[in-house]
This record gives structure tokens, sequence and C-alpha cells, in this order.
């Protein structure tokens, strides 16, 4: 399988508008795998493998996390793209914690991530895929865009 590495600006915001518009290009999507990797300034950072008919791509420098609620809101409306593309139900995410592996060539970057269990993010495991953001990956019952997420698994 052949990767691309697509390179994004580390800013939170622009970051998740360049990923949004990624997915609305990608055709036949097969899988989206996010995982979070330890970062700075954040603590965490989202790395995400798209796989494609048409196109396979790493993107391991994006800025965008759930640290505070407004980068919440960034990665809720990336969901929100990838709804309005069909592919709710195909997002995954790593359920532990990844190393940043920007220095590494995509392939190898791939295929160490791969190695790491995945778990469908939607309907159930949305709130153990937030919790892979925070420190002590506390699972919170209530937070500011719990509706937002219950929306997401309804569409699932």
């Amino acid at each position: 399988m052949y990767i691309e590495r697509y390179d994004v600006p580390f800013q939170p915001s622009a970051s998740a508008d360049k990923i949004k518009g990624l997915v609305r290009e990608a055709k036949g999507i097969k899988s989206i795998v996010f995982a979070a990797r330890y970062s700075e300034p954040n603590s965490f950072a989202t790395t995400i493998v798209l796989i494609a008919d048409e196109g396979s791509y790493l993107i391991d420098t994006s800025g965008v996390t759930m640290e505070r609620d407004s980068r919440e809101l960034d990665l809720l409306k990336l969901f929100d793209v990838i709804d309005e593309v069909g592919a709710i139900n195909k997002t995954k995410f790593i359920t532990s914690r990844v190393p940043n592996t920007a220095h590494l060539p995509a392939i190898e970057a791939t295929a160490l991530l791969n190695r790491y269990p995945v778990q469908l993010i939607f309907p159930d495991n949305w709130k153990a895929f937030k919790a892979i953001y925070n420190e002590k990956y506390e699972q919170y019952t209530v937070n500011t865009y719990a509706a937002r997420w219950e929306e997401l698994c309804q569409k699932s």
C-alpha cells in the first residue's frame, strides 16, 4: 500500500479545515483512524490515517486537539464532515497514545500505527476516544458538547 504524508498547518483550526477538505475530496473512504500523540505546546495532538479507494494519507503534523472546549469544537466539526461524506461508521481510534511519527517515512509511520489496537468511535466509544486526550484517560459523562457527540452516535 502506498501512503502519502499530508502536511497541514499546526494551528488547530487551520489544521482541521485542511483535513476537512481532504475528507471531502477522498473517494471511497474505507477507514479513518484517529490517534492522540504526545505533542508540544499542547500535551496531545491528533494523528490521522485515512484509507480510501483513490489514495491513502497520513496526517501526523496537525495541531488538532481536545484539550479545550474550542478545540473540541474543531474536532466535532471535522466529524460533521466525516458524517456528510457517509464515513462516520468507518471512523476508529487507537486506544492508547502514540509517539510522534513525523520524523519517519510515511510508510514506516503507518506500519507503526497499525500495530496498535483500534475501536470504532461511534456509536459506543466516543467517551473513550475523548479520554485519550486527557492525562489520566478519564471518561467524563457530562461535558459542554455531550449532546453533539450523542447526535453523531445516532447517525452511525
